[in-house]
Formats: C-alpha cells, sequence, structure tokens
C-alpha cells in the first residue's frame, strides 16, 4: 500500500517545474506586477516592500553577489529572491501564498526565504546594526542624546514591537496578543539619531514588554554588565552622580538602568516636566518602530 501511494504521488510530480509555474517568467507577480510597480508606481512599491526604489536597489547590490552563487530554478534572479523575501518579512505573507502569486514551488519559497534572510545578516549586520561595545561609542550617544533631545545620562530609547505571524501549530493562545493577532515581539533600542543599536526578537505575543524585557538578553546583559556601558557621571550643571540609563515607557520596570516616566495625571510641575523629557527622548524609538 506504502508503495502504491508512493508511485502516486511520483506519478502526479513527473515534472520538474508543476505545469501552472511554467508561465511565472511572463504571468507571476514579478514579471506581471512587481516590476511594473518598481518602475512607475514608488507609493505602492513602499508599502509591498517598506523601502522606497532607490533603497531596495542598494540591498540588492549588496545581496546579488552571494545570491548569484546560488543553484536556483531557472528564470529566478536575485531580485526577485529579494522581492520574494521582502514580501514575507514586510507583509507576513505565508510562503504558501507567496508561492501561488509568485508561480514557485512552496519549498523553492522555502529555501529563497531562509537563505535570502541568511545573506541579508551577513551583509548588514556589520555595518547596520553594530551594537555599542566600548565606553566612547556609548558616551558619543549621550553626547547626541544631551545635544538633540535634552535628556543627560541617556544610551538609548527602547521599546517592543509585534511582528505579525502565522501561528505555529499546537501554540495555542501563545502568541495571541492584545490586538487579537498572533505574533512575535521585537524588543529595540535605538540612539539619538534613530539607529537601531540593540534588538531581541522571538517572544511570544502574548507578553507585556515588561515580561519580555524581563526574560531577555538584554536584561542579561545588563545584569552582569557585558555591554560595557561608563560608571556614573554627573548630570550637567549638578555635582550628582547618576547612571547611565535607556529611556522607556510605563511598560518596561524601573531599574539602575532604565528609567520611565512618573506614573499618575496629579504630578507636581517637576514631575511633568521630567516626564515631558523622557517622552521627548523616547519617541524616538516610538516614531522608529512605527514606520515599519
Amino acid at each position: 500500500m506504502f508503495s502504491l501511494r508512493r508511485n502516486q504521488r511520483q506519478k502526479q510530480r513527473q515534472y520538474k517545474t508543476r505545469i501552472i509555474n511554467r508561465n511565472r517568467g511572463t504571468l507571476g507577480f514579478y514579471a506581471a506586477t512587481f516590476l511594473k510597480m518598481k518602475e512607475v508606481d514608488s507609493e505602492q512599491f513602499f508599502k509591498y516592500t517598506r523601502m522606497d526604489v532607490e533603497t531596495f536597489n542598494k540591498l540588492l547590490g549588496l545581496v546579488s553577489p552571494m545570491l548569484q552563487k546560488k543553484r536556483l530554478p531557472d528564470s529566478i534572479g536575485a531580485e526577485q529572491c529579494l522581492a520574494v523575501t521582502l514580501n514575507y518579512l514586510s507583509q507576513g505573507s505565508s510562503m504558501q501564498n507567496i508561492a501561488w502569486s509568485y508561480q514557485l514551488g512552496h519549498s523553492t519559497v522555502h529555501y529563497i526565504i531562509h537563505d535570502v534572510c541568511r545573506i541579508l545578516w551577513i551583509v548588514l549586520n556589520k555595518n547596520y546594526l553594530k551594537s555599542p561595545s566600548t565606553t566612547a561609542e556609548w558616551e558619543a550617544i549621550v553626547n547626541d542624546f544631551w545635544q538633540l533631545w535634552n535628556f543627560p545620562n541617556c544610551v538609548g530609547a527602547l521599546d517592543g514591537k509585534h511582528i505579525s505571524i502565522q501561528a505555529p501549530p499546537k501554540s495555542g493562545s501563545l502568541y495571541f496578543n492584545y490586538k487579537k493577532t498572533f505574533s512575535v515581539v521585537l524588543l529595540a533600542a535605538c540612539d539619538a539619531k534613530y539607529n537601531f543599536t540593540l534588538i531581541d526578537v522571538g517572544a511570544y505575543g502574548s507578553q507585556s514588554d515588561g515580561g519580555i524585557f524581563r526574560e531577555s538578553t538584554f536584561e542579561k546583559a545588563l545584569n552582569n554588565s557585558s555591554f560595557n556601558l561608563p560608571s556614573e557621571k554627573p548630570l550637567p550643571g549638578t555635582n550628582t552622580s547618576m547612571p547611565y540609563v535607556f529611556v522607556a515607557d510605563e511598560a518596561f520596570p524601573l531599574k539602575k538602568y532604565i528609567m520611565r516616566p512618573y506614573p499618575g495625571r496629579h504630578l507636581v510641575d517637576s514631575k511633568k516636566f521630567f516626564n515631558y523629557r523622557l517622552s521627548r527622548a523616547r519617541r524616538i524609538i516610538k516614531t522608529h518602530l512605527a514606520s515599519w
């Protein structure tokens, strides 16, 4: 019986490329829509890829050398591989839906996405997600926060963002968030100039920002001082030494290295002013994540 079923499957898939996928060079989403969108509709292109054409081309130039060395099915070039991957990352589309729209095999889409993500990390992480590691690098961030946002001793703004996913099988409500969708959570910090400096991704969508932080690599690194933050330093115009801090919202715990706003509505003026300054500095990460 097993042998019969195996033979039937082999007969059903006796072609290297499914018949319905053989016209992807003209009828698939990449040829029929993506290329035209890239050429004449920058607004829709941005919505689809979450970047403008110039950024896309720059990214393509970085990943193309490594992608061109791969053995891919005929007519699938580096640009289409990047388009497939960005669709998956930015829209949360399932691999099966991408396979149907691009007229590619499901296993091909799976391979493309995983490989392109690996290549993206290789070509981008050293220049675009390089975490500060020296006292001088942290001090430069602190100086920028003071000069640009009038908040002293600040080494970064911290917040979380839900990334939509399809719920994994048998995961129950682990990934079910307050927006009534399924997600994993990206915890991120950025400097005063909107550059990401630290990320932690993969927490369950059902967790709060504070709960995610308690279990994150951030918390562990800050507790064991592996970030190499500078020693305490006096606040501007005073002799009072204070630690360096990340600014965050009220969802995060108050720690020696995490500064959150004063709670409540009926606050004295000094606390209101402090909350205003903190909110102004924290808005960087809020704005940055909201653009995703």
